[in-house]
C-alpha cells in the first residue's frame, strides 16, 4: 500500500465478503473519493477483483490486500459468501474476525492512519478496531431503515 496523493482525511473501508453486501458498500467509497478523501478497502485475493471497476475510476484508492483467513469449518478457496452454503455463515464470521490484528499493527504508526472506519454490520469486531485505534467506526447496513429500526427495537425490548 503506497501513501495516497490526496489531502483528505483517511477512511478504511471493511467490506462482508457476500455480493449483497460488497457492492452497495462500494459505491460509499465511490462518493467519499470523489470528496478528495484517502481511502484504503481491506480485501482479500478473491474479491480484490469485483473492486476493479472502482480502482479504475478511482486510482487513488488503496487495497489493504489480506489472504482470507482460514476455519475448519470453511472450503479452501471460498472467499466469498456466494461460493459457500448457508449453514457457513457463522464459520464466516469467526473467519473474518482474525482480520482484526493486521490492520491494527499496519495503522497504530501509520503516516496517515485512518481517521475513521466504514464497515459492514456483520464486521462487529471492526467497532474493536476502531476503539484501539482511537478513532470512530460507522456501520454500514445493506438493508432498507426500516428492516435496522426493527432489528434496534427488538434488541431494546426488555426481557
Amino acid at each position: 500500500m503506497t501513501t495516497s496523493t490526496t489531502s483528505g482525511a483517511h477512511v478504511l473501508v471493511f467490506p462482508y465478503p457476500a455480493p449483497g453486501h460488497m457492492m452497495p458498500l462500494l459505491d460509499l467509497p465511490n462518493q467519499l473519493a470523489t470528496r478528495g478523501l484517502t481511502i484504503t478497502i481491506q480485501v482479500t485475493p478473491k474479491n480484490l477483483s469485483i473492486l476493479n471497476p472502482l480502482l479504475s475510476k478511482h486510482p487513488s484508492i488503496k487495497t489493504l490486500v489480506l489472504p482470507f483467513p482460514a476455519h475448519p469449518s470453511l472450503p479452501t478457496g471460498a472467499e466469498n459468501v456466494k461460493d459457500l452454503p448457508p449453514i457457513a455463515f457463522p464459520a464466516i464470521m469467526r473467519s473474518m474476525h482474525q482480520h482484526f490484528a493486521p490492520p491494527l499493527h499496519r495503522f497504530q504508526n501509520h503516516p496517515s492512519p485512518p481517521a475513521a472506519i466504514v464497515s459492514d454490520m456483520f464486521l462487529w469486531w471492526t467497532h474493536q478496531l476502531a476503539c484501539q485505534l482511537g478513532i470512530r467506526r460507522f456501520m454500514f447496513s445493506s438493508s432498507g431503515a426500516m428492516a435496522m429500526s426493527i432489528i434496534y427495537s427488538l434488541r431494546r425490548i426488555p426481557t
